[in-house]
């Protein structure tokens, strides 16, 4: 995971402002990568990352992205936050219907 979460960094520095979907993804992947090792880093980049998918109007990534957000946070003794999260993922994707 570190050589992932190295590489994943690297690769965010070569991208452009205008590239939102790739940073987010980055940022999606490096919360994947640190979600057994450090919950703090893991929820900020999975807010960053939701923050970009919804800028990239990705509602299926977002909708994702909340969902990893709910299972961290619940698994952290959070379940207020953990159910807002899932239910605000399923609000995104019942607004794509």
């Amino acid at each position: 995971f570190e050589e992932a979460k190295t590489n994943l960094v690297k690769a965010m520095s070569l991208l452009a402002d205008s590239d939102v979907g790739e940073s987010a993804l980055a940022h999606y992947e490096l919360a994947l990568c640190s979600l057994e090792s450090d919950a703090t880093e893991a929820e900020k980049h999975l807010r960053i990352a939701i923050d970009l998918f919804e800028r990239a109007e990705d509602p299926v990534k977002l909708a994702a992205s909340y969902r990893v957000l709910g299972d961290l946070l619940s698994a952290g003794g959070n379940e207020s936050g953990g159910c807002d999260a899932y239910r605000t993922g399923i609000l995104v994707l019942e607004r794509r219907l």
